[in-house]
């Protein structure tokens, strides 16, 4: 018992010792002496600002755009300004709109006109074609009685194939109209 008494003491010194029992230095603080001034409250009005530097950042965007290309004309609006839902901001130059307009009507009728010339040489172009294959017919029936020659013969299914060839010409002539105006 005796060994756990002492055993006991030598922690409690052991721990006493670590610790110390010494004294804490205690710091002196220098006191600082400040002058505040006083004022009488005076009646103001308050305002909202805050004198700051910085850039303002917009919380939506919006694109604007005309559906046609042009001078603007009048300015409805400024860069900054606070507008209504569905105001005229700016208008486009009308003259201008006007003389594009009256273009593509003329454009419009010297394409209807340039069908309508193809769909009359396309038809006389036919009744050529009409023509040559009779007088094949009837240059083929006196071949055979021997009342033309070879050479008469042989120019009227010239004048045929020619006929033909002029037939697919205005064809395509005729399309080519249709699709230029399209």
């Amino acid at each position: 018992m005796k060994r756990i008494f002492f055993i006991l003491l030598a922690a409690a010194l052991t721990a006493a010792g670590v610790t110390g029992c010494r004294k804490k230095a205690v710091k002196e603080r220098k006191e600082r002496i400040i002058r505040v001034g006083t004022m009488r409250p005076v009646h103001k009005l308050f305002q909202h600002r805050i004198p700051v530097q910085g850039t303002v950042m917009p919380v939506r965007y919006a694109t604007l755009s005309s559906k046609t290309s042009g001078t603007l004309d009048v300015r409805n609006a400024e860069e900054g300004m606070s507008v209504k839902k569905d105001s005229v901001l700016f208008q486009v130059d009308r003259s201008n709109l006007e003389s594009q307009v009256s273009v593509a009507e003329r454009q419009y009728d010297v394409g209807r006109s340039e069908v309508e010339t193809a769909r009359i040489a396309l038809e006389l172009a036919k009744i050529r074609m009409r023509k040559s294959e009779l007088d094949f017919k009837r240059a083929s029936t006196l071949l055979k009685s021997k009342a033309i020659s070879q050479e008469n013969y042989e120019s009227a299914e010239v004048d045929l194939k020619g006929a033909a060839a002029e037939v697919s010409s205005r064809e395509a002539n005729l399309k080519i109209a249709v699709a230029k105006r399209e």
